[in-house]
């Protein structure tokens, strides 16, 4: 994420921003957390997130990231059960 620029946060300092080496990063991070979401609700949540936000060359995908973001407030993780009330009330790839 340090790598990442989102045009919104402040630069940390830490690292220069670079969208190419934290998209490639990302990439090669996304296979790993398949296999870790069975029942993991982190992996769920940020797999949600990459097909939410186009992240690591992923397409936007309100289904798949529903489904993900879905699985994850399942298992309890409350900024999914967050999301999932958002995505009801706004409609955004569900019925409102």
């Amino acid at each position: 994420m340090f790598y990442y620029d989102d045009g919104e946060s402040e630069p940390e300092g830490v690292v220069e921003k670079d969208n190419d080496y934290a998209n490639k990063l990302f990439a090669d991070a996304y296979a790993k957390l398949k296999n870790l979401a069975k029942n993991d609700m982190y992996a769920n949540f940020i797999l949600g997130a990459y097909h939410n936000y186009e992240i690591g060359g992923k397409k936007k995908d309100f289904s798949c990231a529903i489904k993900f973001i879905r699985k994850s407030a399942d298992l309890g993780h409350s900024g999914a059960c967050y999301d999932m009330g958002k995505f009801y009330k706004e409609g955004t790839g569900l019925k409102k």
